[in-house]
């Protein structure tokens, strides 16, 4: 895994530098492992976490930052639901595109701050989607994205998430990120971390000194 070389800011530096939340800036102290997820920028990456730990307040900045860093640069944002990226869209995206310098310096009259599609004035764009299936997947078909991030993996089958990567057809990024909670041991989330490296966040016991 590598960062840019020719990038004079490191993506979560950029996100803590500008990012506010709830009215206080992005602090990644409290969310440890996601520093080396913004700044390693291999073209696919699988990450399977727990519950409650920042993910989606994590994912959302990683959109956001992206759309700052390369102009025009186009995200598209799956999940199975419609309800599940509605609420992504309003609860975290909405919340960053608030941020002060984010209003004040990248959005303007033209900009779009929609529940399925958010502008800036770099001419980046956040597109925001559902599907599980194959068929589902049709609903996709028309983006030319730049960067796919798959949220709530598990529960999106397999079989349409090529479709959906069609979209990366014609970019010279093509990065794909597929995040979730598995909540089994076969699903699709499951099945893609067993394709990938598979590195293990670990923390060390203050008082036993043991590695969890």
């Amino acid at each position: 895994m590598k960062t840019e070389p020719n990038l004079k800011l490191l993506p979560s530096e950029l996100a803590t530098a500008i990012l506010q939340l709830k009215g206080k800036p992005l602090n990644l102290k409290e969310y440890k492992p996601f520093t080396m997820i913004y700044d390693c920028n291999p073209s696919v990456m699988t990450l399977m976490a727990g519950r409650q730990i920042g993910k989606s307040v994590s994912l959302s900045a990683m959109l956001v930052s992206n759309s700052i860093l390369r102009p025009h640069f186009v995200s598209l944002f799956i999940s199975p639901l419609s309800q599940q990226t509605s609420r992504f869209s309003s609860a975290y995206l909405d919340a960053f595109f608030d941020s002060p310098i984010i209003k004040k310096h990248y959005m303007d009259s033209s900009s779009k701050k929609n529940v399925f599609e958010k502008t800036l004035n770099t001419g980046a764009r956040i597109i925001l989607g559902y599907a599980q299936t194959e068929q589902d997947a049709d609903r996709i078909r028309g983006v030319a994205s730049d960067m796919n991030l798959y949220d709530e993996c598990q529960d999106i089958s397999l079989e349409a998430l090529p479709i959906m990567s069609e979209t990366m057809g014609a970019s010279e990024y093509g990065f794909v990120r597929h995040t979730g909670t598995a909540k089994t041991e076969n699903n699709s989330l499951t099945r893609l971390f067993k394709q990938s490296n598979q590195l293990e966040w670990v923390v060390k016991c203050t008082h036993c000194g043991h590695w969890n």
